[in-house]
């Protein structure tokens, strides 16, 4: 009987820590990846300041082939810095640069936060380009005081 007693509160105790610590483990889990999709759209962010002022560049040169080169690079170097790849579209989702080749066109319904002049961030495979899945941001380009991009 007393084996029998201390059994049941032996397995009772283990389901109930066993219980706890998963509940625990995805409670963590979902913090951790709350964070880590903060940071990776504050890094997003302040990387678009750059870019917004090689854009103003870009449109002050009225797209000489020159400026052009020097525009495509730097999107590509800031792009192998981050690791990431960096799509720069009109309101309209025409490309105007992209560090990925297979993109040549953003649905223009997509940008509807941008034209709202909101940042958006989203998991998910982004148009079914990456197969392993993708994290988008989207901030707004500025030029001037206008949301051009």
């Amino acid at each position: 009987m007393h084996k029998s007693i201390f059994r049941r509160l032996f397995f009772t105790h283990l389901i109930v820590l066993t219980v706890l610590l998963f509940v625990l483990s995805l409670i963590m889990n979902g913090a951790v990846t709350k964070q880590t999709e903060k940071n990776l759209t504050d890094e997003c962010v302040e990387s678009t300041k750059l870019i917004e002022h090689w854009t103003a560049i870009y449109q002050i040169e009225n797209y000489s082939s020159r400026t052009t080169q020097s525009y495509q690079e730097r999107i590509w170097e800031c792009a192998d810095i981050m690791d990431c790849d960096i799509i720069v579209t009109s309101l309209d989702g025409e490309v105007l640069c992209s560090t990925n080749p297979d993109i040549e066109q953003i649905p223009a319904r997509k940008l509807n936060p941008i034209r709202k002049n909101k940042i958006f961030s989203k998991p998910g495979s982004f148009k079914n380009v990456y197969s392993g899945g993708a994290y988008t941001v989207g901030v707004p380009l500025k030029y001037r005081g206008t949301t051009v991009g």
